[in-house]
């Protein structure tokens, strides 16, 4: 992983789901990834249960997931993961009446939850420099065997295979090599550039116009630029925050100056555009979200 997109994701985890300087994987203190729903975690996960349909067991991989993920084929690949993200995203629109598509979980984290897969876990060799990435390896990740034809998950066993070699330290994957992947997939499938959610039970997603949010700078045409991209997403994330902060119960002005200080130096970074949002027309979209409400409720110390 490169060190940008490193240090963003630890940063960021820290100050919206830990103490400032770190965070729990689970359950060691809260909120933790465990309790990060819509805010870092997101919905329409590989092999992972919504937040809403499994509750406090949703850090657990479910078989029938995975198997979506293994019947990719022998040779699974970035466009077959990407095949399984729409697959994935539009059984939470259709299951899921609290289904919430964020601006940063979503947009920017759950395709993460994708390439990341392929990216990272996929074996490097001359012959395949960008990785080749079959079942055997992809069981051993995430700890899950195969025995008379069911998948069998055993939890805390996840492990690097053997025989298997990461990326090149010259060929990083940094912040602008995922938004390249993020972007070729919003081109294919622009539903996953819609901020917005299910207002009314099930299949009743709605989209906020991000023109209406930007006061026009940004629309979705403009977005499918890798760098509007992450402007969009960090820009909005740094100002929207306030109500999920205070239910956290963390330091408001101690967590807004650490985010404020590594979304400063990558908008800058980015060359981003000059942005005032409105707070109180901005929450007030978020308020039309059953699945955001929930998750302030829900996301507690």
């Amino acid at each position: 992983m490169g060190l940008d997109l490193a240090t963003f994701l630890s940063v960021y985890g820290a100050a919206f789901d830990g103490n400032l300087t770190h965070f729990s994987i689970h359950n060691m203190s809260k909120p933790g990834l465990s309790g990060s729903h819509n805010n870092y975690e997101s919905d329409a996960s590989p092999t992972r249960c919504d937040f809403f349909k499994c509750g406090r067991s949703a850090f657990k991989l479910q078989p029938d997931q995975y198997k979506a993920m293994y019947d990719l084929g022998e040779n699974i690949t970035l466009s077959g993961l990407e095949k399984l993200r729409v697959a994935r995203f539009q059984d939470s629109i259709n299951t899921n009446p609290y289904f919430f598509n964020g601006i940063f979980s979503g947009v920017l984290v759950q395709p993460a939850a994708y390439t990341f897969i392929y990216r990272f876990m996929a074996n490097k060799s001359s012959e395949f420099p960008e990785g080749y990435l079959n079942r055997d390896v992809l069981g051993s990740f995430f700890s899950v065997r195969t025995e008379n034809g069911s998948f069998i998950y055993t939890p805390g066993h996840e492990r690097i295979p053997d025989n298997w070699y990461k990326r090149a330290l010259d060929d990083p994957y940094t912040i602008p090599f995922f938004l390249l992947d993020v972007v070729k997939m919003a081109v294919n499938h622009p539903q996953f550039l819609s901020v917005g959610g299910n207002t009314n039970g099930v299949n009743t997603f709605t989209g906020v116009d991000p023109g209406n949010l930007t006061d026009g700078v940004y629309n979705i045409k403009n977005l499918l630029d890798p760098k509007n991209l992450m402007c969009f997403s960090l820009q909005l994330s740094q100002q929207g925050p306030q109500p999920l902060f205070q239910q956290l119960g963390i330091t408001f002005n101690a967590a807004v100056a650490a985010i404020a200080r590594l979304f400063g130096n990558l908008t800058s970074k980015f060359g981003c555009p000059q942005l005032i949002i409105d707070p109180v027309l901005y929450e007030g979209y978020l308020m039309n979200y059953p699945g955001w409400m929930r998750s302030l409720q829900s996301t507690v110390r």
